[in-house]
């Protein structure tokens, strides 16, 4: 019976297996939505709240005379330098835009930035510096971003906390009444399936999101992506499910919530390096 649950939960689909040099490279969705997090609050004016207590230079340099104010930075890569015990290192690429102060102007002159941040084990800004700061030769519309930055950052920690299993901060993302279907039973509510989740006692859970789409509709944000599943079973072996997924999620006071959740297993797509059981 547990088997048979194991094969039911991540989908084997005919019996593929893959080995461990077919995953995908890592990605630290947990620190990529801090990083995101970051920017939304400094588009919202409310940067202390992502600071660390003990936090050292920020320089806040894309502002003019460094004072910061309203703006978009839309993220353009996220890169780890270095880790110790102390917290992460990162270098983010951004397009920034500076909101203009005259009403109605909608055309912005627009920058290019690169920053180091160093963020404590927390996900809270140590220091922030800028190294590259270059503007644009001609203006273009201006483009919020802080809400666009708040959704991919409730995107990657409900995926983080799948992968973790942590059922206090996967819930705490869920909207009050959301609506939740997982890949499994459609009548298991969120509390159920992460029980189940819990009971099979995998290993080395990562879900590594591909194919992702974000369109705004009526006031909230629809996502649509796959995961690509890889996780260890008690055999040793890593197994791969392909899920697609639909979120939608809207901003509010404490961030972005999720309104719906839609989930379902995908056919496999055969790999030269799978080796087949039958």
């Amino acid at each position: 019976m547990q088997r048979l649950l194991l094969m039911g939960l991540l989908m084997m689909l005919g019996g593929f297996v893959i080995t461990s040099s077919a995953a995908a490279a890592e990605v630290d969705y947990g620190l990529e939505a801090n990083v995101y997090l970051w920017y939304a609050n400094l588009d919202m004016g409310q940067a202390d709240k992502r600071l660390a207590p003990e936090s050292d230079l920020v320089d806040y340099a894309e502002y003019a005379g460094s004072l910061p104010s309203q703006g978009a930075h839309h993220l353009m890569s996220i890169t780890p330098i270095a880790r110790s015990q102390e917290g992460v290192e990162v270098e983010v690429e951004t397009e920034f835009q500076l909101a203009s102060p005259t009403e109605g102007e909608s055309e912005v002159r627009g920058q290019y930035v690169v920053q180091r941040l160093s963020l404590d084990n927390q996900g809270l800004v140590r220091s922030s510096v800028t190294l590259v700061n270059e503007y644009d030769d001609f203006t273009s519309r201006y483009r919020p971003a802080a809400e666009i930055n708040l959704v991919r950052a409730a995107l990657y920690r409900w995926t983080e906390s799948l992968d973790r299993l942590d059922d206090v901060t996967l819930l705490g993302l869920l909207a009050k009444d959301a609506s939740f279907t997982g890949p499994e039973e459609p009548t298991q509510g969120p509390s159920q399936y992460l029980a189940y989740l819990h009971s099979l006692n995998h290993s080395d859970s990562r879900r590594v999101i591909k194919n992702y789409s974000l369109t705004p509709e009526d006031g909230q944000y629809r996502l649509s992506f796959e995961y690509q599943w890889t996780a260890t079973n008690s055999e040793g072996e890593v197994e791969l499910a392909r899920v697609g997924v639909t979120m939608q999620l809207s901003v509010t006071p404490e961030g972005a919530k999720v309104v719906l959740y839609r989930a379902e297993y995908l056919p496999p797509v055969t790999d030269l390096g799978a080796e087949v059981r039958c």
